[in-house]
């Protein structure tokens, strides 16, 4: 019941109009490891790397930049 009233249902219906799939499936499985998203958002932290949802704004870039070249 608690992951459902977490869930980001606008943000959802948001990326699906936009047609932006690939964002839509990054935060549903964003979504799915709520639970123990601390420890794995710790980690990340140590190392650098873009906590939760926020690698895909490195991802949306590198689609603009470099997959249309290809």
């Amino acid at each position: 019941m608690l992951l459902a009233l977490l869930e980001p249902t606008a943000m959802l219906r948001e990326l699906e109009m936009a047609g932006d799939l690939t964002g839509r499936l990054a935060l549903l499985m964003e979504v799915k490891g709520l639970p123990f998203t601390a420890v794995w958002d710790f980690s990340c932290l140590q190392q650098n790397v873009p906590i939760g949802y926020a690698f895909m704004d490195d991802i949306r870039t590198y689609k603009r930049n470099v997959l249309p070249y290809r």
